[in-house]
């Protein structure tokens, strides 16, 4: 089925490569300016995230607004998480390819369950053994709470009156979940958190782990190893204090 899909399109279409990771056809006898298909490597569905949650936490770092400061910094956390939950099921996917164990493939395909037990599965599934496996598990819980931090509200029981010359009283109140993500070393932290999958990875399967990290996160100057020590070091005072 591939093989005929595949045939088709080289009928009708040039292909250009337009950088390292993107693919552009057009179609045959049309101008290159015309909008046409573009196909990008596997890796960069994470990439993109990754990237994109990066320079979040450069217009944080750079923002004098405390509102805007808090908006770049909750958007760039959601953008390192999808970014990790994007890498999970593309690496993952792209191992069953190569690996032809079809196991695989059904687990990263499935919708039920919680990612971090889906993470536990595909890693045993793969032969994967990361020294941090326990670390790991913890991290991807976390990571859920925070998000579900986000969408659901945290009430409290307590009405607020307001007596002048207009009354008004304020109930069905929250706590707000996002005033620390105005923190530039919280978000930083948070973005670590979301990369630690990727760069444990990297240090059990990859000689250049390096090229592995720029290749599947876009981020060039992150250390795998750097990131996997420090937040290990997190996880374990997080225990300490029973915060995670």
């Amino acid at each position: 089925m591939c093989r005929g899909w595949c045939e088709v399109l080289a009928d009708r279409y040039e292909f250009f490569l337009k950088n390292e990771s993107v693919v552009r056809a057009n179609k045959n006898g049309s101008d290159v300016s015309v909008k046409g298909l573009e196909f990008e490597q596997t890796y960069s569905l994470s990439s993109r995230h990754f990237t994109n949650s990066f320079n979040l936490l450069l217009q944080l770092e750079d923002s004098v607004d405390a509102d805007f400061a808090r908006n770049f910094g909750m958007l760039a956390f959601l953008s390192a998480a999808m970014g990790l939950e994007a890498f999970i099921n593309a690496y993952f996917l792209r191992s069953a390819s190569e690996t032809e164990v079809h196991k695989i493939r059904k687990i990263v395909q499935r919708r039920d369950g919680s990612l971090k037990d889906r993470t536990r599965e595909l890693l045993k599934a793969s032969g994967i053994r990361c020294i941090h496996h326990s670390e790991i598990i913890l991290v991807l819980g976390f990571l859920s709470e925070k998000r579900h931090e986000l969408v659901h509200p945290k009430p409290v029981e307590t009405t607020v009156e307001f007596k002048g010359s207009t009354e008004m009283v304020l109930d069905k109140l929250h706590v707000p979940p996002w005033p620390r993500y105005g923190d530039l070393g919280y978000c930083s932290l948070l973005l670590d958190w979301c990369l630690f999958l990727p760069a444990s990875i990297a240090l059990e399967v990859q000689e250049n782990n390096r090229r592995f990290m720029l290749q599947w996160t876009g981020l060039s100057d992150h250390d795998p190893s750097q990131i996997v020590s420090d937040v290990c070091l997190e996880v374990r005072k997080a225990q300490k204090s029973g915060s995670i």
